[in-house]
């Protein structure tokens, strides 16, 4: 019999929410998932029944038309909601980030016990810090029953921290089986360094550029970067800074689509990600998909030691990592990367593959997701 679960998501669109989609279709067959969101695409509800007459069918970037249509009719979703809970018998009611928890704080409260809440970079530091009452509704959901679901210890440790009770915390690593080809090109120059996220602070893009200007030997790279723009003002420094450093082998692109992005993993030497803390808080919380993403491809990655990276990231085996928001260590991580004789780096990429083909075989984040559900309804069974 499988685990009927309710997901709730303001956006389940192929361009933005791909690796949620990649969780729900590798656990569906211990899980029925349903969905409960804000926006979606009708292409994208594979083994997913949507609740009906919740959420608006929306292209990407979403219309103003689309954004006023869902508070309009979102007043009304709650009586929809529970009727879909009662008549459908759903075991678990599944939050992804804390934002969207934090809007069904009422939904919450009525099925505490039923209730799992992910919790992925900005929930963490950034929602506290913008609101300070957010730690408190984190801790009254906890005692109320509620489960939380991190990427790794540090994430689990940081809301120990806010008083959440460790039984109430449960680890799901997001490590996914990717359809392309693991092929590890020859190290010829230029090396070819990615980064495939988002232009925003807490992704560094600036950190590797200034270390890229500071690095003996520059010119052995190809950088290139590919994302949306969440900050105009930020994505127009990236540049300055390329152009004020004369660095012309930097490549600003926009954001992919999947298939797009499995390619670019595929034909790349090494992924970079310098993430770091901003100075609003916002962090990775766990590990960027891309970067395991990468490493499951075999290619090895160029990145630091925030949050919960370094549990799967392995400075000198896998992956070469700088101190977060350093721009004279990452130089130097350049500078050891331009040396790489073939023979290193055809090592690196099979660490990369062995450090992940564990997780992969056995179906980590299908199982890790499976067990937290089991975990939930088995404790309201015997309560």
């Amino acid at each position: 019999m499988k685990i009927k679960v309710l997901h709730f998501i303001d956006f389940f669109l192929p361009e933005t929410m791909n690796w949620i989609q990649e969780m729900l279709n590798q656990s569906s067959d211990a899980c029925a998932h349903y969905l409960c969101c804000r926006y979606y695409n009708q292409s994208d509800l594979i083994n997913i029944t949507k609740i009906k007459d919740v959420g608006i069918l929306s292209g990407y970037p979403i219309s103003f038309y689309s954004k006023f249509k869902a508070l309009v009719v979102e007043k009304n979703r709650l009586i929809s909601i529970r009727k879909f809970i009662e008549n459908e018998e759903i075991q678990i009611l599944h939050f992804h980030f804390g934002n969207v928890a934090l809007r069904f704080s009422e939904l919450i409260n009525e099925f505490a016990e039923k209730c799992l809440i992910s919790l992925y970079g900005y929930d963490y530091e950034y929602l506290p810090t913008k609101d300070s009452t957010t730690k408190g509704k984190y801790l009254s959901f906890s005692k109320r029953g509620v489960r939380f679901a991190v990427e790794g210890t540090f994430s689990k440790k940081l809301l120990e921290s806010y008083g959440i009770e460790s039984q109430n915390i449960v680890i799901i690593q997001m490590i996914f089986h990717r359809s392309t080809p693991k092929r590890i090109p020859s190290l010829t120059k230029p090396i070819i360094l990615a980064q495939i996220a988002t232009y925003t602070e807490k992704k560094g893009q600036d950190i590797l550029l200034m270390a890229l200007a500071k690095s003996k030997f520059k010119n052995r790279f190809k950088i290139i970067f590919h994302g949306e723009i969440a900050n105009q003002k930020y994505y127009s420094r990236l540049q300055i800074i390329a152009d004020n450093y004369q660095l012309k082998n930097v490549f600003f692109g926009g954001k992919l689509s999947v298939i797009e992005y499995i390619k670019l993993l595929g034909n790349i030497h090494i992924l970079v990600n310098l993430s770091k803390r901003t100075k609003l808080n916002d962090t990775e919380g766990g590990c960027p998909v891309s970067i395991k993403d990468a490493l499951t491809l075999g290619k090895p990655v160029f990145t630091t030691n925030h949050c919960d990276i370094p549990e799967i990231a392995v400075h000198g085996y896998n992956a070469w990592i700088a101190k977060e928001n350093d721009i004279e260590d990452s130089a130097n991580m350049l500078d050891q990367i331009a040396s790489l004789s073939q023979s290193m780096y055809v090592a690196f990429s099979n660490h990369c593959l062995e450090s992940t083909k564990t997780k992969l075989n056995s179906n980590l984040t299908a199982q890790q997701l499976a067990e937290a559900y089991k975990l939930i309804i088995n404790e309201n069974l015997f309560a």
